[in-house]
């Protein structure tokens, strides 16, 4: 299928859809084929170049310190509003469309920007600056250097509106004659002008500005909703909640709900995201201990909040048989121990695990500061003897609950020893130790009576 389209200057040319195969590339092929012909920018001359090069600034960004509930608020289609705004309109107070050399009060050794000015060093300026600066009522001094101003002849400007509201029938016009690079520093001013103007009513109540938005100290509310979320408004509001605002790049939504603006067509209401305190996830995952490695580690994948609050979950309580055993407490061999482990509230030893001579298992509970259950089943002398469990107890100053079982080596006088070692214990749970007989364990009940013991004697 061959479709004819209309190009600048009246010329038809046919664009076959078999070989475009879509839309998308048949508009690709047509971009192409309007600028197909070899065009060359106009040179600017170096000292013109010098000025723009030097107007350019970047966006007005801008923050102080603060922590509590806030709304952050941005600009709809940023870029396309700054565009296609009348750029070149003329100027109040005679000031003409141009680059001016001045000297403006206020400027930080430490920052560019302050609330609603950003600061040039080079000390060049574009009329839009100069604006700024004279309603918020900075101080403008004019440089008594020659030349001080470039000025650009009103007859030859065209407004944003003309070009980018019909970019197809001026796109050509605007490669050949070159104008884009001379429109970049005014393009820079005009996006902070509009932020400045934005921001003025709301005072102290703005906390940080950034490209296209900025965040006011204030939760949104139903006349917030109304008058920025909605068809008509160039402000939506993107999220409300509690932030914390440390700098301009040093920022933190700690719970807060994201608000979808509605589409150009829907009359429905705002859809709001709430996110969920991590307290209620909590809760909800705990359903899910029994059977936790099967039923918690799907939901590591589902997004960064559940993951951190499964992840904790998760290594609260581990299990470690001869593979994962061995690949653990020889990660905690090395001096640099994984900061996971603080998370670490339960550890089982399953079986027989071949650690490494130079790793003992009290060095595994140490890297647990906050460990405080504790279980061996089946674990044989290198896991668990009388001076590993001496030493590990020793450790092990959080631990409150004991779990052994089937231990041949474990002996009376070790085992009387462990309230002394342990001064947090308050369960000790005994099953099927070949040493630790009945006596033994109405001797240990005797002496600490505050301890509950569960037992289970091997005897017959």
């Amino acid at each position: 299928m061959k479709k004819p389209v209309q190009l600048h200057g009246g010329v038809e040319e046919q664009i076959d859809l078999r070989k475009t195969e879509t839309y998308v590339m048949a508009s690709f092929r047509f971009f192409q084929d309007v600028s197909r012909a070899p065009r060359k920018a106009e040179d600017l001359s170096q000292e013109e170049d010098h000025w723009i090069r030097s107007a350019y600034t970047g966006a007005l960004t801008w923050a102080e310190p603060y922590e509590g509930i806030a709304t952050e608020l941005d600009f709809n289609e940023y870029y396309p509003y700054i565009l296609s705004s009348y750029i070149t309109d003329s100027i109040k107070d005679h000031l003409k469309y141009g680059i001016y050399r001045v000297f403006i009060e206020g400027q930080s050794a430490e920052q560019k920007c302050t609330r609603g000015f950003r600061y040039n060093p080079t000390g060049y300026y574009t009329h839009y600056d100069l604006l700024i600066a004279m309603d918020l009522g900075l101080h403008i001094e004019l440089s008594s250097e020659s030349p001080n101003a470039l000025i650009f002849e009103q007859t030859k400007l065209m407004s944003g509106q003309d070009i980018f509201n019909q970019w197809a029938s001026y796109l050509t016009e605007i490669k050949e004659e070159g104008p884009h690079r001379r429109m970049a520093p005014f393009i820079s001013a005009k996006r902070c002008k509009i932020i400045s103007e934005k921001i003025r009513p709301l005072g102290d109540r703005v906390k940080r500005i950034h490209t296209d938005g900025f965040i006011i100290s204030d939760k949104n509310t139903e006349q917030l909703i109304e008058r920025y979320v909605g068809e008509k408004s160039d402000l939506k509001i993107a999220k409300s909640g509690i932030v914390t605002i440390k700098n301009v790049m040093n920022l933190k939504w700690i719970d807060f709900e994201e608000i979808v603006s509605l589409s150009l067509k829907s009359e429905k209401s705002p859809i709001y995201f709430i996110s969920l305190p991590n307290k209620i996830f909590d809760r909800i995952f705990q359903h899910y201990r029994k059977d936790r490695y099967k039923k918690m580690y799907p939901l590591l994948f589902v997004n960064k909040q559940w993951y951190y609050i499964a992840r904790r979950l998760v290594w609260q309580r581990i299990s470690l048989t001869a593979i994962s055993g061995v690949k653990f407490t020889n990660a905690l061999s090395r001096n640099m121990k994984p900061a996971i482990c603080a998370q670490v509230l339960g550890l089982k030893f399953i079986g027989e695990i071949n650690i490494e001579p130079d790793v003992y298992i009290s060095e595994v509970c140490k890297a647990c500061p906050n460990l405080q259950w504790l279980g061996f089943e089946n674990s044989g002398s290198r896991i668990l003897n009388n001076k590993n469990l001496e030493v590990l107890l020793a450790e092990s100053s959080n631990l409150k609950r004991l779990t052994i079982r089937g231990s041949r080596r474990i002996s009376p006088k070790t085992f009387l020893k462990i309230p002394g070692l342990a001064p947090s214990l308050k369960i000790i749970e005994i099953r099927e130790c070949l040493r630790i007989r009945e006596d033994i364990l109405i001797d240990f009940q005797n002496l600490y009576p505050k301890i509950k013991l569960i037992f289970e004697s091997n005897e017959e």
